[in-house]
């Protein structure tokens, strides 16, 4: 798997995460996005 899949695999999550009100393990998931890809933008606000 591409690091670019893998960001958006993650982020993917984290927004499945915040649509059920899990906000920590939406955080989670965001920050591993921005693992795979430091300039994911939407993965950063969504995190702010």
């Amino acid at each position: 798997m591409s690091e670019d899949c893998a960001a958006l695999e993650a982020f993917g999550l984290g927004a499945v995460m915040a649509g059920r009100g899990q906000a920590a393990e939406a955080a989670h998931h965001y920050r591993r996005a921005l693992m795979f890809d430091p300039g994911f933008v939407e993965a950063r606000y969504n995190l702010a």
